[in-house]
């Protein structure tokens, strides 16, 4: 892990810094890389030229770079289609076939980093709600046949996820199953816990691809008698961040992650789990002490005994229900040779066209 931590380190030069300043820096970037800062159109545009001074002469094989700003998938897909732009991301699987008829385009696709889940707010933090009963935060797992939900909205370019980290880290356990569907289970449940009746729950999203899911798995929610409020933070991702960050969740919080370059338990547990992470609603000690301790060991099977301890107690208090593991799904011109990582991190620098 410390090797992987060493790596993902951004240095900035101290002179340089201190001279420019915090605005300076964030609007005329400098650094070390294949490429270098030339223009920046907020909410538009981003220009990059080769850097010159690059270690390696050959490298990029592309020299200018022109990143837009298209918020509208529909948009982006057009101008693909058009020749406008080489390459677009976060294409839905249902536009797949469109971009591969197209003589001029293709797909490019892989298994990312990234997973999703809902947090419940097991601890209360945002106030009083029934999810600090573990049995309502089962029922709900048992309500909702997210197995179907995936099959249906993804038609193959998603697999579930069954713990609370990516299949890609270290510590990750491929063992855990999920809480089966079984609506009556999760009746039995909820009347156990005082609400035979059901009640009526937030959930705040962010991701425009969340939005089916939360659709569909509302409906099987209404069948045991939980209504699904939602709170559509598509497009205001920073409002929703503080929202969570904020301890003002409540009730469920339908989020993503991925580390990047740190595929390893440590780049995803303290920051939802740690202690004092203001991204912590299950106030769990337990796994905070014994994230803190694998963060610091340098005893692999120690560190991955730790964490396969997090995922049996994530299971069992229920603090997440893990729902899928998302692919990184690209439309690109036919001649763009590019190499996808599972880390998102797109490696520009070796893309050529051919």
């Amino acid at each position: 892990m410390t090797d992987d931590r060493m790596h993902t380190f951004f240095p900035y030069d101290k002179e340089w810094c201190e001279s420019m300043g915090e605005e300076i820096i964030a609007e005329k970037p400098m650094g070390t890389g294949p490429y270098t800062f030339v223009q920046w159109d907020r909410g538009s545009r981003v220009v990059l030229t080769a850097n010159p001074q690059y270690w390696n002469e050959d490298l990029p094989k592309i020299k200018d770079v022109v990143v837009r700003v298209i918020p509208e998938q529909s948009t982006r897909i057009a101008e693909l289609l058009k020749g406008g732009v080489d390459l677009i991301s976060k294409l839905d699987p249902d536009k797949c076939a469109m971009v591969e008829k197209n003589k001029g385009t293709k797909v490019l696709e892989t298994p990312s980093h990234r997973i999703t889940f809902w947090q419940f707010d097991s601890m209360g933090r945002a106030g009083e709600t029934p999810f600090t009963d573990k049995r309502v935060r089962q029922a709900v797992c048992h309500a909702i046949d997210r197995q179907k939900i995936i099959e249906v909205m993804f038609q193959g370019h998603s697999k579930i996820l069954n713990t609370c980290l990516s299949p890609f880290d270290f510590g990750y356990n491929p063992d855990i199953t999920w809480y089966e569907y079984d609506p009556d289970k999760a009746k039995a449940l909820l009347a156990e816990a005082g609400y035979p009746d059901g009640f009526e729950a937030d959930i705040l999203f962010y991701y425009p691809v969340s939005k089916q899911f939360n659709e569909a798995a509302m409906g099987y929610l209404k069948k045991v008698g939980i209504t699904l409020n939602f709170k559509n933070y598509v497009g205001n991702v920073g409002q929703a961040i503080k929202v969570r960050d904020g301890g003002k969740c409540k009730d469920i919080g339908n989020f993503g992650w991925a580390s990047y370059m740190l595929l390893d338990a440590d780049g995803l547990l303290p920051f939802w789990f740690g202690a004092g992470s203001k991204k912590n609603y299950s106030g769990d000690e337990k796994l905070a002490v014994w994230i803190e301790e694998a963060r610091y060991s340098f005893d692999q099977d120690k560190r991955e005994k730790l964490y396969y301890q997090v995922q049996d107690r994530v299971k069992e208090q229920v603090y997440w229900m893990p729902v899928n593991v998302i692919n990184s799904i690209y439309g690109a011109n036919k001649d763009l040779q590019l190499t996808l990582p599972v880390n998102e991190t797109l490696m520009l620098k070796i893309a050529e066209f051919k």
